[in-house]
């Protein structure tokens, strides 16, 4: 057994023979301690595609059989709004947040999208534990019959992941369409794993339920059965049988939101796979000794079937595309005709498995056993969380749910939506404006529990092309050839100094007592209602001097290459006696202004970057990896997070000499300001700029922190410079050709910029 143990309990495993095998005597039918289990699994059934849960349209007699013989729940969710990650979820009992599984496999490519998606994983690890292995472990037969959709390489595949047998599992996300060798769900089919062409007209449904009978009926009586039933339908594409089609054409009303025949066919073959596997478990004998749970792995594809009233379908933020049905049924420990209004999520299948075995894992657990509630207690208040940093029918969103609120950020603005579930199901009204004090604690709780699991993020897509942002590319289709032209580069070399005259740039108070400042360098000509990219500089000083001007001439030049650039000031311990946290929560101040006030100074706050030199790097690297250090003053529902980092000669690990710099001014409260103590994935892009005779930053140093940002699967360039010393950037008219160190990083920070789409030809 991996990573967990076994403890005794009602329905626990309190012994192993060193084979595998339970201990104790007599058949597994004469030992009712341990329960069968069929985890009856449908592909994108929404909330609303059934007669229990009040369709009008749709008829499924033997899920309302089901319900009626157990517990149906209200208000029950899917891991993901798409298929591969709630699938993940079931397997393993985590957030596909915290598996970086987050979307379908292998997923959509909107090349010209605002974001692109991060490097996620597109299989499940074999070093995960899952809920076949652990059952296997205590017994069980285990089989897998239907879809998989975890990996493409068949080392993924169910056999390898703690099923004893398996069928009809593999890569595949559907039956494909029919063409000329394959007919999708009928005989010959696309999905040939374990499963050999049936005679013409045989459809998949039915095949896959024949093999789930004849695995039931074959099995090894001394032992306990798993069966995962992970039906490809009711998937696209829409194929059913004529004769159920017609009898659904024939009902079909207009005036309904449900009127697909099609779709009702394939939901009612669904339900009649249903009724005879629980009509086989009665044959056998075991339907008392069975659990059976009942779920899907998403809402419905809303030009499909809608879920009314809840809004849109898969592939979305709102409540159609992750609420779902789920009955569990379980003679003798649930009370039969039972409804819950209790939130509960994919996780907590798998847990309550692992209750029920008696089995207690070491590593994270996000799901939450049932079985209280299958004793008609309560669980305990909780939130349930949402992470998909994808394109689909939706942009990139995180969310959560907490009682009867929802909130949603839209990830490409970090705009936020709050909803009353009691009073608005339909996600109508979004009271974020209204409950401001609501929004922020649940955004601070959405934030911590995305570091918790190391979400990633996606990052701004340097193809962005708000033309075709909403397009997929077709497949195969090459990244464009990005040169930079003659007008952006190449830099010229300055002759001279320029220094920003403070009182007559832009400039606004970002901070109260004392007054702080930002100056406004704005890019010519600039719309009325324009929104640019943007990059605030922190200059540098070790915390305690410094000034705004240390970078007015990259500021300048960034600002004529199109950018709105912002020079801020901090407190510094020269002019206010402060220390280091008070420059971090300064940055972090200045950040969340700038988002705050973004339309009043034309920045886009999805190209919204920092950067600084030295100490100033620290700030500005601060206020994308260290957490805290916040103004009370703040609005801390708003992230201080940049989506890119330049950073010059940066002090960002701030560990005693010689790997570090700066300890003896932060010891205590090391290393929490650190940032390379701090990395985490999801990081934005960064740029370092060092000397390699920097006495500050050893190059050991950032090729370190280098080393831990690509392992998090971050971006990180590392531009060395052979005998500059710290502070080399700065403009010195003595210095040129290869010691012209201004206009070499000027130019290296111009092509990083274009690379993410923050300047343009």
């Amino acid at each position: 057994m991996k990573k967990g143990l076994f403890l005794t309990g009602a329905f626990a495993v309190s012994a192993m023979y060193p084979g595998g095998a339970v201990a104790g005597t007599g058949s597994q039918d004469e030992n009712r301690d341990l329960p069968n289990v069929v985890v009856f699994l449908v592909d994108d059934m929404g909330w609303m595609d059934s007669s229990c849960y009040g369709s009008r349209f749709y008829r499924t007699p033997n899920m309302e059989a089901l319900a009626e013989s157990g517990l149906m729940f209200t208000d029950a969710y899917s891991a993901c709004t798409v298929s591969s990650p709630t699938r993940a979820a079931l397997m393993t009992g985590k957030y596909p947040a915290r598996l970086h599984l987050t979307d379908f496999i292998a997923g959509h490519n909107f090349a010209w999208a605002r974001m692109s998606p991060p490097d996620w994983r597109k299989y499940l690890p074999l070093e995960e534990v899952t809920i076949a292995e652990i059952l296997k472990d205590a017994g069980y037969a285990t089989w897998h019959v239907g879809k998989w959709h975890l990996g493409q390489e068949e080392k993924y595949y169910p056999q390898n992941q703690g099923f004893d047998i398996n069928i009809g599992g593999c890569g595949m996300g559907a039956p494909g369409q029919p063409g000329p060798r394959t007919k999708g769900y009928f005989s010959p089919y696309g999905v040939q794993y374990n499963l050999a062409p049936g005679p013409e007209g045989e459809y998949l449904t039915d095949r896959l339920t024949d093999e789930a009978l004849r695995l039931i009926r074959g099995r090894d009586r001394s032992k306990p059965f798993y069966l995962n039933m992970a039906h490809y339908a009711v998937h696209t594409p829409l194929q059913a049988k004529q004769d159920k089609i017609s009898k659904y054409e024939a009902l079909a009303d207009s005036s309904y939101f449900q009127k697909n025949a099609v779709y009702a066919a394939m939901i009612e073959s669904m339900d009649e796979s249903l009724g005879r596997i629980r009509a086989e478990l009665e044959k056998e004998g075991i339907a008392d000794n069975t659990l059976f749970i009942f779920a899907s792995d998403n809402g419905a594809l809303y030009s499909v079937s809608e879920s009314h009233p809840l809004r849109a379908g898969k592939g979305s933020e709102f409540e159609g595309g992750i609420r779902t049905p789920l009955i569990i049924s379980w003679p003798g420990h649930i009370e039969p005709g039972t409804v819950s209004h209790e939130p509960v999520i994919t996780m907590d299948i798998p847990a309550t498995l692992m209750d029920m075995v008696g089995y207690r894992p070491e590593g994270a657990l996000d799901g939450k056993s049932l079985m209280p509630v299958f004793e008609g207690r309560k669980l305990k208040k909780r939130p349930l969380f949402w992470h998909y940093p994808h394109y689909h029918f939706a942009k990139p969103f995180s969310s959560m749910r907490l009682g009867d609120w929802k909130l949603i950020e839209m990830l490409e603005d970090n705009s936020l939506m709050l909803f009353n579930l009691k009073n608005d199901i339909g996600e109508t009204e979004n009271l974020a404006g209204k409950y401001p004090k609501r929004t922020a604690e649940m955004y601070a709780m959405l934030s911590a529990w995305r570091d918790s699991v190391d979400a990633q993020y996606p990052v701004p897509n340097p193809d962005y092309d708000p033309a075709r942002a909403d397009k997929k590319a077709p497949k195969g289709r090459k990244q464009p050839d990005r040169k930079i032209s003659s007008a952006i580069l190449p830099v010229t070399p300055p002759t001279e100094r320029y220094t920003l005259d403070t009182a007559a740039v832009p400039s606004a108070v970002y901070r109260k007592d004392p007054d702080l400042k930002m100056y406004f360098m704005y890019p010519e000509n600039l719309g009325r209602n324009e929104l640019r990219p943007a990059i605030v500089f922190f200059f540098g000083g070790g915390w305690v001097s410094g000034s705004v001007n240390a970078f007015a001439m990259q500021a300048k030049a960034l600002s004529e290459r199109g950018m709105v650039a912002v020079l801020a000031d901090y407190r510094t311990k020269n002019r206010y006696g402060t220390p280091p946290t008070a420059c971090v929560e300064d940055a972090r101040s200045a950040m969340r202004y700038l988002k705050i006030h973004a339309a009043e100074h034309h920045i886009d706050t999805t190209m919204l970057a920092a950067g600084g030199g030295s100490a100033g790097a620290h700030i500005a690297a601060a206020t994308a990896f260290v957490k805290g250090f916040d103004s009370p003053d703040d609005d801390l529902s708003v992230s201080p997070v940049p989506k890119a980092l330049v950073l010059f000669n940066p002090v960002f690990n701030n560990a005693p000499a010689p790997e570090g710099w700066g300890y003896e001014r932060v010891r205590d409260c090391f290393p929490e300001i650190s940032p390379a103590h701090n990395i985490a994935p999801g990081a934005p892009p960064v740029l370092i700029l060092l000397g390699t005779n920097d006495k500050n930053v050893p190059v050991s140093t950032a090729e370190a922190f280098k080393a831990e940002m690509e392992k998090c699967g971050s971006r990180c360039d590392l531009e060395l410079y052979e005998g500059a010393e710290h502070g080399f950037f700065h403009f010195s008219p003595k210095r040129t050709g290869d010691k012209d160190f201004y206009t070499r990083t000027l130019t290296r920070t111009i092509e990083f910029l274009f690379s993410l789409g923050y300047i343009k030809n």
